[in-house]
């Protein structure tokens, strides 16, 4: 794993939550589920609709991969599950990203 250098352009996946409500699980009961800041919900919702479920296995990931490159960015899967982060090429890539999906 590469190190984060002070001048990437990073957005931890922790940091886009602002808060926490009640859902359900996949068995119907109450579990605790995190709030997201609306541009990374949108963007959620977007890769969501736009994946072909029955193409293959993981066409979640990989459409959310695909997604992601529009913008210049990548998904980074860390150790540590807290330390996941979205990496983009340039802050402009990371402002439009966020301006086109608020």
């Amino acid at each position: 794993m590469m190190a984060i250098k002070p001048n990437d352009c990073t957005i931890k996946l922790k940091d886009l939550v602002i808060g926490f409500d009640i859902g359900k699980d996949w068995s119907g009961r109450p579990e605790q589920v995190a709030v997201y800041e609306t541009y990374w919900t949108n963007f959620l919702e977007h890769v969501k609709s736009t994946t072909d479920w029955k193409s293959e296995w993981d066409a979640y990931d990989k459409n959310f991969e695909r997604q992601l490159a529009k913008f210049n960015a990548t998904y980074k899967q860390t150790k540590n599950w807290d330390d996941r982060y979205i990496k983009f090429k340039s802050h402009r890539d990371l402002t439009f990203f966020v301006l086109r999906w608020a």
